[in-house]
């Protein structure tokens, strides 16, 4: 699907964007914002975010059983940066990269500027492919923390970001311009990265 403002990209991503991804994720799991944020999320199975209208249940993110047990453990912030000083965070980002690695194809939504207007549209965009991802029986799973980060990189600064993660933004920008390399990242503002998933 694609219009003027805003497009997206699809295509069948290689083993590059796996790389980019595990990046994110370690940048991810040492913001406490970000853990937070993500774990108020979590609900233990579906049938408890159905009765509560939000959040999505540990398997929507396809961890293994021992991966959930170390999600559900982690969950209160301190026990998750010591599990990051031990070098134990890598659990956390191999799962959600795990997650992406099952899709089918990746796509990419795109926005000429990041103008409230814009993010509306994005969003549009998104309600629009995981409508017609769903009605073809198949699963679309947004990831929008690298686009989220990159954006306020470019606003802020490595400052804005603890120093545990600098190291892994760039890089992982870095790798996602060569795997979609007919996209300017300097011009053109991503929304969300979306995996696309047979059930």
């Amino acid at each position: 699907w694609r219009s003027e403002r805003p497009m997206m990209v699809v295509f069948w991503a290689g083993a590059g964007l796996w790389l980019s991804l595990i990046h994110i994720y370690r940048a991810r799991v040492v913001i406490r914002d970000c853990h937070e944020t993500l774990y108020d999320a979590f609900r233990n199975n579906a049938k408890e975010a159905r009765q509560k209208g939000d959040g999505f249940s540990y398997g929507n993110v396809l961890a293994s059983p021992d991966q959930r047990l170390f999600l559900k453990l982690t969950r209160p912030w301190p026990v998750m940066r010591f599990a990051n000083r031990i070098g134990l965070g890598d659990v956390v980002a191999k799962a959600s990269r795990d997650s992406m690695m099952a899709s089918a194809g990746i796509g990419l939504i795109l926005m000429p500027t990041d103008s409230n207007a814009d993010v509306f549209q994005g969003g549009r965009a998104f309600n629009q492919a995981w409508l017609t991802a769903t009605l073809h029986g198949l699963v679309l799973q947004p990831m929008a923390s690298l686009p989220f980060f990159w954006s306020r990189w470019k606003t802020d600064g490595e400052n804005a970001f603890p120093e545990e993660a600098r190291p892994h933004i760039p890089r992982a920008m870095a790798i996602l311009r060569t795997v979609f390399e007919g996209v300017d990242f300097n011009r053109q503002n991503a929304l969300m990265i979306l995996s696309l998933i047979h059930i």
